[in-house]
């Protein structure tokens, strides 16, 4: 179980360093896929497929859409709504699924339901921040998570006990 464990960390934390060459590169990828103009159907097409793969593999799919949306420099106000809408359909899609094989039952639901003012806690903060910053400084704290996202990325590929040992 250890090596499944390692296995997927590798997987998640790739998946994550390839997001963060995608957002470095946001301009040239936008040349390659769809030069000028708005999204093709045969883009969109290929952004679904990839973000339900990566989805399916690492739970990780809303960061190949932002992605997407920065190399077409949508507005942040759609940006927004559009990952919003995706993460609930999304999260909503996968309820089913959890409590089938047995992943989501009413012992860790619990934990769910009561963790859950923390969610509107960030949520509150969330939308504070969202209406009171323009969007430099909306895209500088994103750009800071993703930095802080590959550092993560980087102790779970060089291996969490290696990097905690150095301290």
């Amino acid at each position: 179980m250890a090596l499944v464990h390692r296995r997927l960390e590798l997987v998640v934390a790739g998946l994550s360093l390839l997001y963060v060459v995608l957002i470095m590169l946001r301009e040239q990828v936008a040349k390659l896929f769809a030069a000028k103009g708005a999204p093709t159907a045969r883009g969109l097409f290929a952004l679904g497929s990839a973000i339900g793969i990566s989805q399916t593999v690492a739970n990780s799919g809303a960061p190949l859409m932002t992605v997407y949306f920065l190399c077409y420099k949508i507005a942040r106000q759609q940006f927004v709504a559009a990952q919003n809408k995706f993460l609930l359909v999304q999260n909503f899609t996968k309820i089913i699924p959890l409590v089938l094989l047995g992943i989501l039952h009413f012992g860790n639901a619990g934990a769910a339901i009561g963790l859950l003012p923390l969610t509107f806690v960030g949520s509150w903060l969330g939308r504070k921040f969202y209406n009171n910053a323009s969007e430099k400084p909306y895209f500088i704290c994103y750009s800071a998570l993703l930095v802080l996202g590959f550092v993560a990325s980087v102790v779970l590929m060089v291996g969490r006990d290696r990097v905690f040992s150095w301290f």
